[in-house]
């Protein structure tokens, strides 16, 4: 009676004429070694964000996402974070359905949507009075009050315009704010020259005023003598009205055409 063998007998080694015949060795058990961890990288936050916010950067050509060290960042803070791969299945990324200039791609773990605090939606991040919230003396306040053209060809720059306002190719649109400013200088040392030689048509320290009971326009010297301006003089007042007028003009409408273009980018 043959009889069968049990499956978890062992293998019997078959003895043959010449000896014991080897079985194989076993299989090689793989083991698992893990990836190296990426290096830290270096981020200015965006904006001020607390502690735990997943953000995804972009590393090199790749998407990863970063999470907010404890205590979190301040707007401008320059922090250090280990990039890591998104897990579809515990992380989900929510798209604002009101686009604004300053939102960021923001991921919340364990399947929940992400809630954005003291995040705009929608709206400006800057209130009317934030430009001196860094200070008088800050860039952002001193090019919004006396050298807004420059200011203006910044945005322009960002927003890929041309010097016209209109919508240029790269090579034409990085040199926007350079040509602006080469502009605006030009017209602030042409009005110094012509205010130079205007007031070397009068005496010295003479200021222009307009006589209301004569409709015309006179010279009031230091001493409070009245003189009247020569026809050389009316020139060079006129042409340095019609320059500040035609520059003007220009401001303006690039100011217009830069802000249609940011509304109808982000509403």
């Amino acid at each position: 009676m043959t009889y069968g063998k049990a499956y978890d007998e062992p293998e019997i080694p078959v003895i043959s004429g010449d000896g014991v015949t080897p079985l194989p060795p076993p299989p090689a058990v793989a083991t698992a070694i893990p990836p190296p961890e990426p290096d830290l990288v270096e981020m200015v936050a965006p904006m001020d964000l607390q502690e735990g916010y997943q953000l995804t950067v972009d590393v090199n050509g790749q998407n990863r996402v970063v999470s907010i060290p404890p205590g979190g960042v301040k707007q401008g803070q320059t922090f250090q974070a280990r990039p890591f791969l998104p897990a579809a299945s515990s992380m989900t990324t929510t798209t604002a359905t009101t686009s604004s200039p300053y939102m960021s791609t923001i991921s919340a773990a364990g399947g929940k949507p992400a809630e954005a605090h003291y995040i705009p939606s929608g709206q400006w991040r800057d209130g009317l009075c934030d430009c001196c919230t860094l200070g008088c003396c800050h860039a952002m306040c001193c090019l919004g009050f006396w050298f807004e053209p420059i200011l203006v060809g910044q945005v322009m720059t960002r927003m890929s315009r041309d010097c016209c306002g209109g919508r240029g190719r790269p090579p034409s649109t990085s040199n926007t704010c350079k040509i602006i400013t080469v502009i605006f200088i030009a017209v602030f040392c042409t009005q110094a020259v012509l205010n130079i030689i205007r007031n070397q048509q009068t005496c010295d320290g003479g200021r222009s005023q307009f006589n209301f009971e004569t409709g015309e326009n006179e010279i009031l010297c230091p001493d409070g003598s009245v003189e009247e301006p020569t026809d050389t003089y009316n020139i060079l007042r006129g042409i340095g009205g019609l320059v500040s007028f035609v520059f003007g003009i220009y401001i303006l409408v690039l100011t217009c055409r830069t802000r249609q273009v940011i509304r109808r980018k982000y509403n």
